[in-house]
């Protein structure tokens, strides 16, 4: 996230932990704080994601346990940011969409870049590691150049 009148840059990991929301809160609503200092500044924001799994390669329906993990999300945001409601495929990339554009941005305002981290070759997947033996690679690079 960048402020193009301030020039100040946050980069932030939102997997799942990170943008459960609590109070209504979580990690995107925290960087919101700090990038935009006043009402004004949401215009001059710009969104870039990167690496983020697809909500369909995101499904919670394994068991109790792992559903928990996402009904958070259902009672905050609601069904829109699922691929699939009933296996509960939880879509990173809406949730922080809809979380930027509750704070007020415009859509032209975020750009996601499409990489999917569970089937990009090369790109570190927790999901992906946890189900296969094989030797992975444990982190994405980001550069911001500004």
């Amino acid at each position: 996230m960048c402020n193009k009148r301030t020039g100040i840059v946050g980069l932030v990991h939102c997997g799942r932990p990170a943008g459960e929301p609590v109070d209504g809160r979580n990690i995107i609503t925290k960087l919101l704080d700090i990038i935009a200092t006043n009402d004004q500044d949401i215009d001059q924001l710009e969104v870039y994601i990167t690496g983020a799994i697809a909500g369909i390669d995101f499904k919670h329906d394994d068991n109790d346990s792992i559903r928990a993990k996402a009904l958070p999300y259902l009672d905050e945001f609601g069904a829109d940011v699922f691929a699939d409601v009933d296996t509960l495929a939880l879509d990173m990339v809406k949730v922080i969409t809809w979380q930027l554009m509750a704070a007020g941005l415009d859509e032209t305002q975020i750009t996601h870049d499409g990489l999917n981290t569970y089937r990009g070759p090369g790109l570190a997947s927790h999901r992906r590691s946890a189900n296969e033996q094989e030797l992975r690679v444990t982190a994405n690079t980001v550069l911001v150049v500004t």
